[in-house]
């Protein structure tokens, strides 16, 4: 495990990169039982079970050419609520991409970040303890994807044709993402950059369910989406699931 040449943004911790490891969640769960301080930051080369949102899902990324990495902080040490800090840590990412890019990323409710309608970035929090675990996964410099993805996800690569330094990305990314979770009203600087704003979706319940059509309206105070299904009047405030294309139905 290598420290690199930039402290973390929360309380000047580290910064350690791993050329492989299972996923940096897990390698940042054994961090904080060896007794890692708060801000430390674990990045990763490769994940060779890189997490997703839900079990069946994992985040996969071609090993060398992309910004992994998991932040150990304290819950309760932000303004902002424990339900916004996926939607934050999307904003911090979306930041980072419009500073060294020039493009304009997408926040998808809950968790994603999109440029051009494709995925370039997935976020997953978790709370144990008092401690509040952040994993990132950004397509940075991946020039190709497989099949199954290619018509879903993008880098920052393919968007611009440029390399960018995997180091100096992830120092921009922890700048931001110190940013966002200090900022009191967060919810207006997501929803420039939210989604299909006042555009139509398809819905899915997070128990499972069949999708429905609706439009987004905006977010709630505590992160939630809020949508007036199809055929309808009321506005209604959604705390999981995922959102997606309605020409994906």
């Amino acid at each position: 495990m290598q420290k690199l040449g930039f402290p973390s943004p929360f309380q000047q911790s580290p910064v350690y990169f791993i050329a492989q490891t299972t996923s940096t969640m897990d390698a940042a769960e054994a961090l904080a039982l060896s007794g890692a301080a708060p801000g430390t930051v674990i990045a990763a080369g490769y994940q060779s079970h890189g997490k997703g949102r839900f079990p069946e899902r994992v985040w996969t990324a071609a090993a060398g050419e992309n910004c992994m990495f998991t932040i150990l902080l304290e819950n309760c040490y932000f303004p902002a609520k424990p339900t916004l800090i996926p939607l934050a840590s999307g904003l911090a990412v979306a930041l980072a991409i419009e500073k060294i890019a020039g493009l304009s990323p997408e926040i998808r409710w809950p968790n994603d970040v999109l440029i051009h309608n494709k995925k370039a970035a997935g976020i997953l929090s978790r709370m144990k303890g008092s401690r509040l675990f952040i994993g990132i996964g950004i397509n940075l410099n991946q020039a190709e994807f497989d099949h199954e993805l290619a018509d879903s996800a993008t880098s920052v690569f393919l968007e611009t044709g440029n390399i960018f330094s995997r180091d100096d990305f992830l120092n921009i990314v922890l700048e931001k993402l110190f940013f966002t979770l200090h900022i009191d009203n967060l919810l207006p600087e997501i929803e420039k950059r939210l989604w299909h704003l006042k555009e139509n979706c398809l819905y899915t319940n997070g128990d499972g369910g069949s999708p429905f059509e609706a439009t987004i309206q905006g977010l709630g105070e505590n992160g939630e989406l809020c949508i007036i299904p199809r055929g309808k009047t009321y506005t209604q405030k959604l705390v999981s699931g995922s959102i997606r294309e309605t020409t994906d139905l």
